[in-house]
């Protein structure tokens, strides 16, 4: 057992180590050593972590064809969730959002750990990554092979692997919604986003505030969602999203109607 900021941890146990030919890599999955991951929740886990590929590269694909002849839909999701279509406009921020889109599926598709974390664990949280601040640790940091540094606001920050909840791996949450929990840790380790805010459900809605285009580059769960949205057939159907605008009250997209 070790013992940080007054709490005892026990030390991570390699669950399972999966190579994946395709990508060169291998995926690692740890728990704590007090708990064992049973077989199923190890499979599931395993497929939300392709799955997580698949929907970031086919929205770089997406993007990469992007034009006046893209689909609506592709228009809409990007006017909802990254509050423009860029037709036109914010040429920098969609260059920005493609290449965000390109450093998480790299970091996505090399060696790769992700940890299940059980309780305790807030009871809405998913997944974190520990965000650490070199310069203010006492000696010298050990930097470890699975770190990424960034640099931020004149700092050295090192971000840790991703943890996920044990929670999320029961049947009772969709595939998508676990690989899209994926890709909102990952765009964190990254791409160093924060949560400027989630865009939460609300019955069958998923509600959020309207963020500029250059905000909502930096949120975690627009590039969550928007992988999510573009990947799963006919989600903003069944769960429309609504933006609370400047001054426009409510907008929905459901697949066919904007208003």
């Amino acid at each position: 057992m070790t013992k940080a900021n007054g709490i005892v941890k026990a030390p991570w146990m390699i669950a399972r180590d999966f190579p994946r030919p395709s990508y060169d890599s291998t995926l690692t999955i740890k728990a704590p050593a007090t708990h064992t991951l049973d077989q199923q929740k190890e499979k599931r886990l395993i497929e939300a972590s392709f799955l997580a590929i698949d929907m970031v590269a086919r929205a770089q694909k997406t993007l990469a064809n992007y034009g006046e002849n893209s689909p609506q839909r592709v228009k809409d999701l990007l006017e909802m969730i990254f509050a423009s279509d860029f037709l036109g406009k914010d040429h920098r921020i969609f260059q920005e959002l493609q290449e965000s889109l390109a450093t998480i599926h790299e970091g996505l598709t090399k060696d790769l750990t992700l940890k299940v974390v059980f309780p305790p664990l807030s009871r809405k949280a998913r997944g974190y990554v520990h965000m650490r601040d070199v310069d203010a640790r006492q000696g010298t940091y050990a930097i470890k092979r699975t770190d990424v540094l960034h640099h931020l606001y004149g700092r050295r920050k090192v971000f840790g692997n991703i943890h996920l909840a044990n929670e999320l791996l029961n049947g009772s949450h969709r595939i998508h919604d676990v690989a899209r929990t994926i890709v909102h840790e990952a765009s964190h380790r990254y791409c160093a986003t924060v949560d400027h805010q989630y865009l939460k459900r609300d019955f069958n809605v998923l509600r959020y505030k309207y963020m500029t285009p250059e905000k909502a580059l930096k949120n975690a769960d627009s590039f969550a969602r928007f992988c999510q949205y573009l990947t799963v057939p006919h989600l903003e159907v069944r769960q429309p999203l609504a933006v609370e605008g400047k001054s426009l009250g409510l907008n929905f997209m459901n697949g066919r109607t904007r208003c």
